[in-house]
């Protein structure tokens, strides 16, 4: 089952932390972190302490030993809320489909409907490695090296999004307008 969870918060800061901060040079920026499960997949949206900068910050992303995660920021409170629940909307699930003991690929799904395949990396596992870096069923000592939270966050924020589209895909799926997702081209621009 995946895991959806919300948290909205915006950090408070002493008076005078907040005049000096308020005081430096550029815009106010608000990230939103969407973080997943590497084995399960599953979203958590989050947004943590905004950031003063000249320009949008670039993307982030990164790993934990169970989770991956991508921050993206916004130039208000309200749209990085409106962003939040745009992605709390939606239920990434992933099917794992291995046609040989050497091939595989992975479906990808939003709110049940099919979204894309992915192609799957299987190897060999290493000798003495721990199962918890491998994915999906072992045939023969060969399994996934790509977690399920990779294809899950694959469609969000994705950086050759003007190459692959996905964003227009999921706005198909959702009933949406490019303006309503979170992909809109001015994100590229900036």
């Amino acid at each position: 089952m995946a895991e959806k969870e919300l948290v909205q918060e915006q950090p408070s800061m002493s008076n005078e932390a907040e005049k000096q901060y308020l005081t430096s040079n550029g815009s106010l920026w608000f990230p939103v972190t969407v973080s997943s499960h590497k084995h399960g997949g599953g979203l958590r949206v989050t947004s943590g302490r905004r950031i003063r900068a000249e320009k949008r910050p670039d993307d982030t992303k990164g790993d934990t030993k169970k989770m991956q995660f991508k921050t993206r920021y916004f130039g208000s409170w309200q749209e990085a809320q409106r962003i939040m629940s745009v992605i709390q909307s939606l239920n990434i699930t992933t099917k794992r489909i291995r046609m040989s003991a050497t091939q595989g690929e992975v479906k990808v799904y939003i709110n049940g409907e099919y979204i894309v395949n992915f192609g799957d990396k299987i190897v060999l596992q290493d000798r003495g490695a721990s199962s918890d870096d491998y994915y999906g069923d072992d045939i023969g000592g060969w399994r996934s090296s790509e977690p399920d939270s990779g294809f899950v966050l694959g469609l969000i924020w994705h950086p050759l999004d003007y190459v692959y589209h996905y964003s227009e895909k999921i706005c198909k799926a959702l009933g949406i307008t490019q303006e309503e997702w979170i992909e809109g081209s001015r994100n590229r621009e900036e």
